[in-house]
């Protein structure tokens, strides 16, 4: 007796093995494909509306900039303005002025800088050999009735040069110095007052 043994069943269940597992890797591709899609576009969308907020937020700053460009510039033009029309209310020479300062130093006092201020103000920087010298000028400027009032801003001790520490050692053998005081003050004039004062010496000079 013969017997027949017939291999096709198997070969239909292996095809049908493969083409399931191709029929699955495509469907994870497409699933992957997908979510890659929707990630893209959820991270697309959040791009965008940080660019948005990024833009706004620049055109806020851009609107707060010019607001304080504009409002620096208003005040600057009012500084000026009051600053011309104090010159033009108040045309006090410099060097008249300077003597006046001048005269109310102590022996061992000297002025290393002058300047006018917007506000019509005076920053004086004075040298002096001691603190005492130093308080002594401002209760000077203080009694003046030329001056309406008057503070020490700072006082600091001058390193000396080395020219000065040389000199100083050679003068007392030793590697000494005597220290010297800056001295800066600000200064508020009696406008008044002190454009009188000038006129009256501007008559005086001009009548000798």
């Amino acid at each position: 007796m013969l017997v027949e043994i017939n291999l096709l069943p198997k070969k239909e269940s292996r095809n049908t093995a493969l083409f399931v597992l191709v029929g699955v890797f495509f469907l994870l591709l497409l699933v992957g494909i997908f979510i890659t899609m929707w990630v893209g576009q959820s991270y697309k969308a959040k791009l965008k509306t940080v660019e948005q907020q990024i833009s706004t937020t620049q055109q806020l700053i851009e609107i707060d900039e010019k607001k304080i460009t504009d409002a620096e510039s208003a005040n600057s033009q009012k500084e000026l303005e009051k600053a011309v029309e104090w010159a033009k209310e108040y045309p006090i020479k410099t060097v008249p002025l300077l003597r006046k300062f001048t005269a109310l130093l102590p022996e061992r006092g000297f002025i290393q800088s002058f300047q006018y201020e917007e506000t019509g103000n005076i920053q004086l920087l004075v040298q002096f050999d001691t603190k005492r010298e130093a308080s002594y000028y401002l209760k000077s400027m203080l009694d003046a009735d030329w001056i309406e009032d008057v503070r020490l801003i700072t006082l600091t001790a001058n390193e000396p040069t080395e020219e000065e520490t040389e000199q100083t050692s050679k003068m007392e053998h030793e590697n000494q110095y005597i220290p010297r005081y800056l001295a800066n003050y600000e200064i508020i004039l009696n406008r008044s007052v002190i454009k009188a004062d000038l006129q009256v010496e501007n008559q005086g000079g001009n009548e000798s």
